[in-house]
């Protein structure tokens, strides 16, 4: 038993050893341009607080106000996304948005147009009537 216990810590060491003395080279070409309109960042962190989201049956309450209200967008998937935005980056109202654009899911609604009195914009559901 004692042998093996001396092997395994003989391992472990030569594999530590190895980690450590690991190096990692990165080529960069300076012929090749870059593509920005290529989105290569997503956010996955809102995965985390959407299992509560869901668990507090936040959806179906969303669900009953667009039936009752008769709201011609998915309220649920506005609330869901501030949410997450505002969790995983605090920023303003306006700027959730653009957080909730580099999340996995895309949402299904877009900004547009804007009251100045308020500074509030309006959503447009990009899913079609039902």
């Amino acid at each position: 038993m004692n042998w093996a216990r001396e092997e395994a810590r003989i391992e472990t060491l030569k594999y530590k050893k190895e980690q450590q003395a690991k190096a990692v080279q990165i080529t960069f070409h300076s012929d090749q341009k870059l593509d920005y309109d290529h989105q290569a960042f997503y956010r996955g962190g809102y995965l985390f607080p959407q299992a509560f989201y869901y668990r507090l049956q936040l959806d179906k309450t969303c669900h009953n106000l667009r039936d009752k209200h008769r709201f011609k967008c998915d309220i649920n998937a506005v609330l869901s996304d501030l949410i997450y935005a505002r969790i995983l980056e605090p920023a303003s109202k306006r700027s959730f948005y653009k957080t909730a654009s580099e999340f996995l899911e895309n949402p299904s609604y877009q900004l547009y147009g804007r009251n100045t009195s308020t500074g509030s914009h309006r959503i447009k559901d990009l899913e079609k009537n039902k």
